[in-house]
């Protein structure tokens, strides 16, 4: 009874850090070196302890330490997810964006003008809740991954993808001015 508590507690703290880290914060690189790091750390424990002939203990440690890979795993999963979410749904504004400048002949404005005519809604970036919008100044679309990483953008005067902060941090800053 106590190894499944242990076990349970392991694995519910082991899934916080995935909910709040990358569900809420979109924080992927935190989320998973710290998944890994206290794998390798209880999968290290559990050698020790097996070598000391500790067997009931190495074990628990074992079980957990697979816990936090498995949600390694589970996390390298949502990033790829959270990826391609964005670029789908960047494909979808950069079309109605097309689709507006064959209409009126330039891009728009703003991502808003391009509802209801030719996107029911500007949609989330990401399925993350914070660092999910979409932002857009002087026809360059752009979103963060996560702060301080890589913020793809798209030009659509060129039809060049950017994975750059410095491409990208004007389109955010723009769209925040505005």
């Amino acid at each position: 009874m106590k190894n499944q508590k242990e076990h349970f507690e392991t694995a519910l703290i082991a899934s916080m850090i995935i909910v709040v880290g990358e569900l809420v914060c979109g924080q992927t690189f935190v989320v998973i070196m710290t998944e890994l790091a206290v794998a390798a750390v209880l999968g290290l424990l559990a050698a020790y302890r097996l070598v000391r002939g500790d067997k009931g203990r190495a074990a628990s440690a074992g079980a957990k330490a697979l816990v936090f890979a498995g949600l390694f795993l589970v996390g390298m999963g949502l990033d790829f997810a959270n990826k391609k979410i964005a670029m789908s749904r960047a494909e979808t504004i950069i079309a109605a964006s097309r689709a507006y400048k064959d209409k009126t002949g330039a891009y728009p404005k703003t991502l808003q003008a391009l509802v209801p005519e030719y996107l029911e809604a500007v949609p989330r970036a990401k399925y993350t809740v914070l660092w999910s919008k979409f932002h857009y100044a002087d026809g360059r679309l752009a979103w963060m991954l996560a702060p301080m990483t890589v913020m793809p953008s798209y030009d659509l005067n060129t039809g060049n993808w950017s994975f750059s902060p410095r491409e990208a941090i004007p389109v955010v800053l723009g769209r925040l001015k505005g």
